[in-house]
């Protein structure tokens, strides 16, 4: 009995020893009971997680570094797209511009800007043309230059979006109906008598308006807005006009 207590003190005592690191060694750093030297090498918030989160706080890194590579490789994808567009759009535009420019003299004129139309297909009335590089005529000199022409040049193509956008049933015409809808869709305020009338002067034949007399409505219907809104100071959508405010108003339109 008392030898079998021996031996059971002996192997405590044997435990013991080999549980406790031996004096003389140095403990290499990192190794041992204590984990504090380990943690700090952790990210903040992850030693306590042991090192399988560690890998996976890795691999999300990686993860993310790889997306924002890619949303990067996006965005300079699409501006060198829209780089090569913007060039290509200037392209055209010159030749555009040359095409109408006959006199070469750097600078468009109404008379010259209504024969380009008139080769590429779309006919409108002098006074249209006329009425449209007043538009973009900053400087009030009766031409347009290569810039001005760009404003202008862009005006035509948003014309030619809103025809086609607003020719439902795909005829090449406008009905009153598609005007009617078309006209409000852009933000004006007005009532379908009013565009009665308003077709009445530019549906000539009565069968609708095709593209240029669409073209034609269009620079009436800015021009109209931008009389209304000389006398509309406050923008509250209306104006009360004595006689002699209204004839500065037509003269406006008509000038």
């Amino acid at each position: 009995m008392n030898q079998q207590f021996y031996q059971m003190n002996q192997f405590a005592q044997l435990a013991q020893q080999q549980q406790q690191p031996q004096q003389g060694m140095a403990m290499p750093q990192g190794v041992g009971m204590s984990t504090a030297p380990m943690q700090a090498g952790l990210a903040p918030g992850i030693a306590s997680q042991g090192m399988p989160m560690t890998f996976q706080n890795a691999g999300r890194m990686v993860m993310n570094q790889a997306g924002g590579i890619a949303s990067m490789q996006q965005a300079a994808q699409m501006a060198l797209q829209q780089q090569q567009m913007a060039i290509q759009e200037q392209a055209q535009l010159a030749s555009w511009f040359q095409f109408a420019d006959t006199d070469h003299s750097g600078k468009i004129e109404p008379s010259e800007l209504n024969a380009a139309l008139a080769k590429a297909g779309v006919t409108v009335s002098p006074r249209t043309t006329l009425l449209m590089v007043r538009m973009f005529d900053t400087q009030r000199t009766g031409t347009v230059d290569f810039g001005q022409f760009s404003q202008l040049w862009r005006f035509i193509q948003s014309a030619q979006r809103s025809f086609t956008a607003f020719d439902r049933d795909g005829s090449g015409r406008l009905d009153l109906r598609e005007v009617h809808q078309g006209i409000t869709q852009t933000g004006f305020s007005v009532s379908e008598q009013a565009i009665v009338q308003v077709m009445k002067v530019f549906d000539r034949e009565q069968r609708g308006l095709d593209y240029g007399q669409f073209l034609e409505l269009c620079v009436f219907m800015g021009l109209a807005r931008s009389v209304f809104g000389f006398f509309d100071g406050q923008r509250t959508g209306q104006v009360l006009l004595n006689f002699d405010s209204f004839l500065t108003a037509c003269s406006l339109m008509l000038t």
